[in-house]
């Protein structure tokens, strides 16, 4: 079968980046590609690069709306049997889009393509990082996986190409929740519609600039205010990924992903740092931090470095003073941090020596 492959790039306020990943769609060895551009209200010059390329592109502007908008608008349009949605700020590699094909053509069965990215700095620099690490991106059949733990290793929007025919049945996706994220929703629930084949290798570049919602800074990431939303619409996916798999399989579920670490950090990090607000009234501290530490001992990829460090947080976290829990997780569970503190450490020492 000869697939049609439709690139869809979402853009807001992205102009600088924008012709590069426009050019990186349209140079694919894959000839029988679509590209659209859905500009989400920007107000930069976005528009006049997308008016540079005629009819080598489907252009559609509209007003701003958010991720999950822009993908809606890109796919309603789309024609083609495979979809990939790219972040204007990324750059697709040229050969993307034949290797993506030969796994369809090879697998009929299956609902979603991921590959690795390759970080590149706001100026296109190539960093060392390549994500997500080869050892979290499963391949097959994650249906039991997804049923214990929720989520599973996968890259961000850009590293992923979808079956239409799947994505069909999740479109169009709830646009209030998911203005950004919107990949989370799709990566979430493909995976009870079909197999998902993880390509060990390069596909796109992935640009970290200060703005991805990737690459955050900490700063305000352990906020009570933060956490609780981000307990909102993690509920909020999971409560669709239930009602999908209850759809389609038997018997019911009653609860989703009870084992997975970082939801379980969150809930427990939340109801520590504000009891008032949390929005799990029947939490309790302790119960939640021992099935966090039976968490981290079963959860699959992660190495017997991390599996300590989690279960050792939910340990402290149980009895440490809530005044101390916050600039403790941010030590513990932050690499930047626990480097600041060892340099620190060894300034300290090295002055002491002085």
């Amino acid at each position: 079968m000869n697939f049609r492959v439709s690139i869809i790039i979402n853009n807001y306020n992205y102009d600088r980046f924008l012709d590069e990943a426009i050019a990186s769609a349209l140079n694919q060895s894959y000839v029988l590609t679509e590209v659209i551009v859905v500009d989400d209200g920007s107000t930069d010059c976005s528009r006049e690069i997308i008016a540079r390329y005629g009819d080598r592109i489907i252009p559609v502007l509209k007003e701003n709306g958010g991720q999950a908008s822009a993908f809606n608008t890109g796919f309603a349009i789309s024609q083609g049997e495979i979809i990939i949605f790219l972040d204007s700020d990324d750059v697709l590699l040229p050969y993307t889009a034949q290797q993506i094909v030969e796994v369809f053509q090879q697998q009929p069965d299956v609902a979603k393509v991921q590959y690795q990215l390759q970080v590149i700095d706001g100026n296109g620099h190539k960093t060392a990082k390549i994500i997500p690490e080869s050892r979290y991106m499963p391949s097959g059949n994650l249906r039991s996986h997804i049923v214990k733990f929720h989520s599973y290793g996968c890259p961000p929007t850009s590293g992923n190409a979808f079956s239409a025919a799947a994505l069909h049945r999740l479109f169009p996706m709830p646009e209030t929740e998911y203005r950004i994220v919107a990949d989370e929703y799709i990566n979430n629930l493909i995976p009870l519609l079909g197999n998902v084949i993880s390509l060990h290798q390069v596909g796109a570049l992935y640009r970290m600039h200060g703005n991805n919602n990737f690459c955050k800074p900490i700063q305000g990431m352990e906020e009570p205010e933060r956490l609780r939303r981000n307990l909102l619409i993690n509920i909020e996916t999971r409560d669709r990924q239930k009602a999908l798999f209850n759809q389609l399989y038997s018997p019911p579920l009653q609860n989703i992903g009870v084992w997975e670490i970082a939801y379980l950090k969150t809930r427990a990090t939340s109801l520590k740092l504000d009891p008032h607000h949390h929005p799990f009234p029947d939490d309790r501290l302790l119960p939640l931090c021992l099935k966090g530490c039976i968490a981290s001992f079963i959860s699959p990829y992660m190495r017997l470095r991390g599996r300590c460090l989690f279960m050792f947080w939910f340990l402290v976290m149980s009895v440490i003073p809530a005044s101390k829990a916050k600039s403790f997780t941010e030590v513990l569970l932050y690499p930047e941090e626990r480097q600041r503190l060892v340099e620190k450490i060894i300034h300290r020492f090295r002055s002491v020596e002085v």
